[in-house]
This record gives structure tokens, sequence and C-alpha cells, in this order.
């Protein structure tokens, strides 16, 4: 409806400018077909932003200028209608995730390694409301994010680093890391403890000295 009244518009004032320019001041057409149409094409040019209605009558002027302006509005309204659409659209489907509790604020699920990992058991401590979906490993919980089981994974920073570049858990490069770091773990290699026999002590002493200078 609105494309049909603005066309309509504009072979109205065509035909208006015809007859301002080629009736009132008595100019002889010699095709008055052709001269109607030739001004409709002039008016529908102007909406282009290039004006080719020339008329030389006060009123001719009168009518070029109020279809110039009118042109320049519907030109700023639709481009300013155009670009807040496309802002809308892009923005409705992201979600601002900056930590796990925007996760749990919109009820959103997490895929998670389960049997009580130091993550699982962090998060539950943390958010007592957390919808997680428990996996059998860092792998199973990519997957298992590609597969829509759940909306976010959590999986530490080294498992990532390895799946984020396979082609089975990431192919298709449509994951990300979003949000910060939810909680850091200390870790570090497993030596058995021993009372001074065997020194298992001093070398585990020397491997965590060595790891904490890195």
């Amino acid at each position: 409806a609105v494309w049909s009244a603005l066309a309509a518009t504009l072979m109205i004032s065509g035909i208006i400018c015809f007859y301002l320019e080629e009736t009132r001041l008595m100019k002889k057409a010699d095709n008055y077909f052709v001269s109607v149409i030739t001004y409709i094409h002039a008016s529908f040019i102007v909406f282009t932003g290039h004006l080719d209605l020339l008329p030389t009558s006060r009123p001719g002027q009168l009518i070029s200028f109020s279809l110039s302006f009118f042109a320049l509005l519907m030109l700023s309204a639709y481009t300013a209608n155009l670009c807040s659409f496309l802002v809308v659209q892009k923005s409705a489907f992201k979600l601002n995730i900056e930590s796990v509790s925007d996760v749990v604020r919109l009820r959103k699920t997490m895929c998670i390694y389960g049997s009580n990992s130091a993550a699982q058991v962090a998060v539950q401590t943390t958010y007592t409301d957390a919808k997680l979906v428990e996996q059998p490993n860092d792998l199973e919980t990519i997957l298992g994010l590609q597969n829509n089981d759940c909306d976010y994974a959590i999986i530490g920073k080294s498992g990532w680093s390895e799946l984020e570049r396979t082609e089975k858990t990431n192919g298709k490069c449509n994951l990300a890391r979003v949000g910060r770091t939810f909680k850091n773990f200390e870790a570090g290699f497993a030596t058995k403890s021993d009372a001074g026999t065997l020194c298992t002590s001093l070398v585990r002493d020397v491997i965590n000295s060595i790891i904490y200078e890195m």
C-alpha cells in the first residue's frame, strides 16, 4: 500500500507539472502522450536523488521543490528504518554473555564434564540453580554443544585450546570462547609422596618450582 501510494504521488506530480508547464503557459506540445510520460519519468527520477524536473513557471517550480523535499524525506526515512531493522534483527540473536552468571540468569543449559569433576563442583556450589548437562569428558562436552544438547559449554582452557582446532569438534568454525574465566584451578604432575627413602618429595618440589618459574 505504501509503495502504491508513493508511485501514485509521483505520477500525479508529473501530470500536474506537465499541466502547469505545457497547458498553463500555452506551450504547444507535439505529442501530449509523450510529453506526459516525459514529466512522469522525470518525477520518478527525482526520487533517486537526481533532479531532472526543471520547470520555468512559478507554480511548476513550487511543485518541483515540493517533490524534491518529499523525496528527501522519504529516502531518509526509508534508509533509517532499513538500518534499524537490520540492527534489531542481527542483535535479536546475539546475547551478551560475559560470565557463567549470565548463562544462569538467562536460564540457559550448559554442557560440562561431569562425574563430580572440579569444574562441575565449582559451578554447582556457586550456582545451585544452574542447568547442567553432564558429559563423560571434554570431547563429549563440545560434541554435546554441537548437537544442541545444551546452549553453552564449560570446559578447561587447555581442553578448549586443543578441541577448537579439530575437524570433529569445530569443523564449521561456529564455536568460540565467550565471557571471562570462571575459576582458576591449580594443577601439576602427580607424584607419589615419600617419607624420604626414595626422595620422591624432592622430585615433586623441584617440578613445582620449575612450573612456577615458567
